[in-house]
């Protein structure tokens, strides 16, 4: 069945404006009612709150070296705010995670065995929704707020026999829907990172300690967002449309015991479609560490 985990929490606080007596001891350590919480010397809170939370963690080791790792978690709040002389509001939020099902594997593919010593993965699948009701005026009816965000990350990883080259990648999709009075905006997200490690052997001659060691990472990374309203769905708006790429090459390598050179190139792109705006840096670094012990302080 492998390995279940279930979690509780609980949490009160409470603000005070303007009040001169301490408060007793039961409600430092937040010992009895929430009523008692509220109020103190017959002073109202200005704003006062609780949660409570819920969480399930299901761990199941499958076979050839996956794993599977579920959780759900449920949380609820209630907030209350003063108004005026003897008004209240109250706020409630709720948010759900389910399902929130990872995926791992690692081990030695039978294929590729001769060029690669290890491959690793994972597969996310989460959502989770999000309300909050927040009263109004007079005879209308309490406004909710809903958010639904939707998940799913893919990472890999592998590093060859030999152990000078390690390529990874990851990609991870996040749509997110929140509805709101009288519209509802759209937002996808989309970021992608892969990188490639790899160590060279150099020349005996140059009588260097150490290898070359080499990185290149690309990074790309976007974002959309749209408002339609709710009297004319098939019109909708753009709010944003923007991302970032970034690709780097790093190289370095030792000296002697006491010096290294490392030598980073870097270029980044950052564009914003819905302004038609378009920026680029270009990075070129040298640096020379020096290391060396000058004896004890005194």
């Amino acid at each position: 069945l492998g390995t279940v985990e279930v979690r509780t929490g609980h949490d009160q606080f409470a603000s005070f404006d303007g009040i001169a007596a301490d408060p007793s001891k039961r409600f430092e350590y937040g010992l009895g009612s929430f009523d008692l919480l509220r109020e103190v010397a017959g002073t109202l809170a200005a704003s006062a709150g609780r949660g409570t939370t819920l969480s399930l963690l299901h761990s199941l080791a499958l076979p050839w070296g996956t794993t599977v790792v579920h959780r759900a978690q449920r949380s609820d709040s209630r907030h209350w705010a003063r108004r005026g002389e003897g008004g209240v509001t109250v706020m409630e939020g709720e948010q759900r995670t389910l399902p929130d099902v990872t995926v791992r594997w690692s081990g030695r593919p039978l294929v590729l065995g001769a060029i690669f010593s290890s491959v690793s993965g994972s597969l996310r699948w989460l959502q989770v929704r999000q309300s909050v009701t927040i009263p109004v005026e007079s005879f209308l009816a309490p406004q909710t707020r809903v958010s639904r965000l939707s998940a799913i990350p893919v990472t890999v990883g592998a590093t060859s026999a030999s152990g000078h080259l390690a390529v990874s990648a990851s990609y991870n999709r996040t749509e997110r829907r929140d509805s709101l009075p009288g519209s509802v905006t759209d937002t996808r997200t989309e970021e992608l990172t892969a990188d490639i490690a790899r160590t060279f052997d150099l020349p005996r001659s140059w009588r260097l300690p150490g290898g070359l060691r080499t990185r290149i990472t690309w990074q790309q990374s976007g974002t959309q967002s749209y408002v339609s309203n709710l009297a004319a769905v098939e019109r909708r708006s753009r709010l944003t449309d923007n991302g970032r790429r970034v690709l780097t090459l790093n190289a370095g390598t030792d000296l002697s015991g006491e010096l290294s050179f490392n030598l980073q190139a870097s270029r980044v792109v950052t564009f914003d479609k819905n302004f038609n705006r378009r920026f680029t840096q270009t990075l070129v670094s040298a640096v020379l560490n020096v290391r060396f012990f000058a004896g004890v302080l005194r």
